[in-house]
């Protein structure tokens, strides 16, 4: 290792060169979380809204077994899907008490306020909730080597999946998928290269919905 001595000048003049760069992660970051809150307070109930990554690689034993070679990894992508949003009339008393507290269920998006009976307590105990449903999803492929394979074809895989899953969800509620938000990191051989996007433009015409695909800031999923 080795010391360095600056001057506090110095010190000013390098955080000073750095501002700027900083700043303009730091708004695009700010204006990311301003879109999801967004999306979170104004999605439709035909929608779900999907949030992804490759999260874990592991060893498979016994990989290579006289009987049956296989691959001598795995690697795992989960997904988080928020869907169904609804308002919830909320006890915020007996919530403390029993974790429940919810006296009565409104089936609208955040767009649409239900409108309460005129008698109906609103205040320091009761309150309206927006809230929604959420799944996770484990997806776990064979890879050839340690990292490997996690790669857009296995994520177009997992996502072709969830939205089959999902609109089966949505049907049971009385609901048609229509949209799905997605947001990702943006890795170029998961998300952000040309294979993604090729398959980004063929998902309606695969599934009949619409896919709107949003990119993480570096260091802020």
């Amino acid at each position: 290792m080795v010391n360095k001595e600056y001057t506090f000048c110095e010190v000013v003049d390098k955080f000073l060169k750095f501002k700027d760069c900083w700043l303009s992660h730091h708004w695009e970051k700010q204006w990311a979380k301003i879109n999801e809150n967004k999306l979170f307070n104004d999605m439709p109930r035909n929608s779900i809204y999907v949030r992804t990554d490759f999260a874990s690689v592991g060893s498979i034993p016994n990989n290579d077994d006289k009987t049956c070679s296989t691959r001598e990894h795995f690697n795992m992508a989960v997904s988080t899907v928020h869907y169904l949003p609804h308002w919830v009339y909320y006890n915020k008393k007996m919530g403390e008490m029993n974790g429940n507290g919810i006296e009565r269920i409104f089936k609208q998006s955040g767009k649409v306020k239900p409108t309460l009976p005129t008698n109906a307590p609103i205040g320091d105990e009761y309150e309206l909730k927006l809230v929604w449903k959420t799944k996770c999803f484990f997806h776990v492929g064979p890879a050839s080597s340690k990292g490997k394979d996690n790669d857009s074809y296995f994520h177009n895989t997992a996502l072709d999946d969830i939205t089959k899953k999902m609109k089966a969800i949505l049907q049971d509620d009385g609901e048609t998928l229509e949209t799905v938000f997605l947001r990702t990191d943006g890795c170029p051989s998961q998300y952000r290269g040309c294979t993604n996007f090729y398959k980004i433009s063929q998902f309606h015409e695969t599934n009949k919905i619409t896919l709107h695909h949003s990119f993480a800031i570096p260091g802020d999923f």
